[in-house]
């Protein structure tokens, strides 16, 4: 079915997602709406080629970046470590046909190349990287699921390397619900190594409930070579439970010397604004959303 993003670009989803197209049309709460995310992700990478969406969920960035202004060279690299979320994502690419210039992989990406163990937060139907302080009583294992799980973590660094060189499809997720022909294809497209090395990835879209400063510690080289457009959600309670804070998040993009934008594309004009942005609204917590732009790049 073809829905319509708020009037600015179409994309085909399963009828059964067309929730999360109402959501971003109709989410325009000032503080924290998610809409206003959409509305300068779609503003902002129009004329962007490569998308780099680590904490895919089920992909509706990925699709929004690949359809939009699509003059047939996008290409998506789309990163979620949740099995479920992928299978419903490859069911819509092989719907879509986009199986050649959107990939998924079932990974993790964080500061280091491990096998890390995660769990199934309460509240959010994905997977997270296991607490390192299990205090917080607010956050724990979804209930109906037990144990944890163990999912490769790689960093931004290392994968920007494997797409280089042309590797990046030996971590490629099994596509599900393929027919017997198409199977064939992916398993020929795992082997196929290309020469990427003139690819930039331009654009990084990083939702990843509290682990975004691991991130971002783990992709500073490939950063300040490439030097991507950033959209950034950062949770200030969520980044606790791994000893990390907000201004660890601030000071590693201040270091990388970006310039950040709040929701309404304001600029955040020193730190004491940045921590203003996070003051709880009615004591729930507030989750930021910031665009990260290269201060030689500014529009």
């Amino acid at each position: 079915m073809l829905f319509d993003v708020q009037e600015k670009v179409k994309i085909e989803l399963p009828e059964e997602a067309g929730y999360i197209v109402d959501l971003y049309n109709q989410d325009w709460d000032e503080r924290t709406g998610q809409a206003f995310e959409v509305a300068n992700f779609i503003e902002l990478t129009k004329d962007r080629n490569t998308l780099l969406d680590i904490g895919s969920h089920v992909g509706f960035f990925s699709y929004l970046f690949y359809s939009n202004n699509n003059q047939g060279n996008k290409r998506v690299y789309s990163i979620e470590p949740s099995e479920p979320n992928l299978q419903v994502a490859a069911q819509i690419l092989y719907s879509n046909k986009w199986l050649d210039d959107i990939f998924i992989f079932n990974l993790l990406i964080g500061d280091q190349q491990s096998e890390a163990e995660c769990l199934w937060e309460t509240g959010a139907d994905t997977l997270v990287v296991d607490y390192e302080v299990t205090s917080d009583t607010r956050f724990g294992i979804k209930e109906g699921r037990t144990g944890k799980h163990k999912i490769r973590m790689i960093t931004v660094d290392n994968f920007y390397w494997l797409v280089e060189m042309g590797m990046e499809n030996s971590m490629a997720a099994q596509v599900y619900n393929m027919e017997p022909q198409d199977e064939e294809k992916v398993i020929e497209k795992k082997d196929k190594v290309v020469d990427n090395t003139d690819l930039v990835i331009d654009t990084i879209k990083i939702d990843v409930e509290g682990y975004e400063f691991r991130v971002l510690k783990g992709g500073i080289q490939a950063i300040n070579k490439h030097r991507p457009l950033i959209f950034l959600e950062v949770h200030k309670e969520r980044l606790a439970l791994y000893n990390n804070s907000i201004f660890h998040v601030y000071n590693i993009l201040e270091k990388m010397e970006y310039n950040l934008f709040d929701l309404h594309m304001n600029p955040v004009k020193d730190k004491s604004h940045y921590s203003d942005l996070f003051l709880s609204d009615k004591g729930k917590p507030v989750e930021v959303r910031l665009v990260c732009q290269p201060r030689e790049n500014m529009y």
